[in-house]
């Protein structure tokens, strides 16, 4: 695995390197596992140490996704690596082999962790082992019409292949997408898999005889479904912009949140936004389509901001403890440098959140995007968000968003 910036993650990621490292640094490439409840989990990372700094850096590689962490601790005896924004951490010590082990740990909850074993073998560089493709094996079709067992939404897979079977893709669905997948095809046998601190991704599916994927999807140490695919160019039949409906008659003014210094904001009379067009962000931090939302929703502001719009996002957290998430949330703000204001909601609880925002019927997906008017009217709704890795999915959605930006601004 080549660990190489890719041009679309640079764009998105000025503050991150796009050129190598200098001259003298020291690289250190390691195959890692997650000891999933569906096998083993893989991931690629490289330990970076610039010439003459103590410190060290990580990048995680998913295909064309690097994830950069600098909240790093390595030596001979210990591997530490945090990813703050999501409340997250593998901490591992070094075997009698050369091997690190340890855990990784995932706050889900109120005291709740999801976590997984984790191992680090150094010096590897490939994903999966490698396969026994050979020349003229049958290639992946790039788009196709998946059903997941557990779900009824509409879902699309799409597959890029290289001459060597190595594949990247993603899934992507009327609620967002899977992000950043990778692994391999070898003519019959597909294997992806995906880690980014907060996702942990396996997928594997056996191609039959009459061109159908059969397979099963494992996410974290909990989760596990069957699915199954076939070729097909259409694409998604459910229109995003139809599956939330607006409530009527809603008094914004009795809409209320604490900003992250716990002074209690309403939507509908405070000074800063009343009467301006907004979009206003159903999320979360521990949300990675929220995280994707977010770069595209900076960037909006701060195109608008001079003609009035205005862009919040009401976060809602894993825990409902106004002190923890708060600091989340500020990590979050601070990993993507926001500067649109960002409000502490309460406990994410799909149950309860669209009473609490009062403007939808029912939340189906973190993000929500919410455009309101001037007059405290809802414009649209946009529900789901789909990232970088769904392609012409996401220039799309970035299009349709641009021109009901544009129908608010007018009003």
């Amino acid at each position: 695995m080549c660990f190489v910036v890719s041009p679309a993650y640079a764009e998105e990621n000025p503050d991150q390197p796009s050129s190598p490292p200098a001259t003298g640094t020291r690289r250190l490439p390691f195959r890692c596992i997650l000891k999933s409840p569906g096998g083993a989990l893989p991931f690629n990372l490289m330990l970076i140490q610039p010439n003459g700094a103590d410190g060290w850096t990580a990048l995680i590689q998913n295909g064309e996704e690097t994830v950069q962490l600098q909240d790093v601790e390595f030596d001979n005896a210990r591997l530490h690596i945090s990813f703050p924004h999501y409340d997250a951490h593998i901490t591992a010590l070094k075997q009698d082999d050369g091997t690190y082990a340890g855990r990784w740990f995932k706050t889900t909850g109120p005291d709740k962790q999801s976590e997984l074993p984790f191992t680090a073998t150094p010096n590897v560089e490939y994903r999966f082992p490698p396969s026994t493709r050979k020349a003229g094996d049958q290639r992946l079709a790039y788009s196709w019409r998946v059903k997941f067992a557990k779900s009824d939404d509409d879902a699309v897979g799409l597959f890029s292949q290289s001459d060597n079977g190595v594949v990247t893709g993603t899934f992507v669905t009327t609620t967002g997408d899977y992000r950043f997948l990778a692994g391999d095809f070898d003519g019959k046998r597909l294997r992806l898999s995906s880690f980014d601190g907060a996702h942990a991704f396996l997928f594997s599916a056996i191609l039959t005889a009459d061109g159908t994927l059969k397979g099963d999807f494992w996410s974290r140490d909990t989760w596990h479904e069957t699915w199954t695919a076939k070729p097909d160019e259409s694409g998604l039949s459910v229109d995003p912009w139809q599956l939330t409906k607006p409530r009527d008659n809603v008094d914004l003014a009795s809409v209320k949140f604490r900003d992250l210094d716990g002074n209690i904001r309403s939507l509908g009379d405070d000074p800063a936004w009343a009467g301006k067009p907004r979009i206003i962000e159903i999320s979360g931090s521990w949300c990675p389509n929220c995280h994707d939302a977010a770069k595209h929703l900076e960037k909006l502001y701060q195109k608008h901001q001079g003609d009035g719009l205005v862009v919040m996002s009401l976060m809602f957290e894993v825990t409902g403890n106004f002190k923890r998430d708060a600091q989340q949330v500020r990590r979050f703000r601070a990993r993507h440098n926001l500067t649109y204001p960002l409000l502490v909601a309460g406990k994410a609880d799909r149950e309860r959140v669209a009473d609490q925002v009062q403007l939808i019927d029912e939340l189906k997906s973190y993000p929500t995007l919410i455009f309101v008017d001037r007059n405290n009217r809802v414009e649209a709704i946009y529900t789901g968000y789909a990232g970088p890795a769904t392609g012409k999915y996401q220039e799309a959605q970035n299009s349709q968003i641009a021109t009901v930006i544009g129908r608010l601004m007018a009003k």
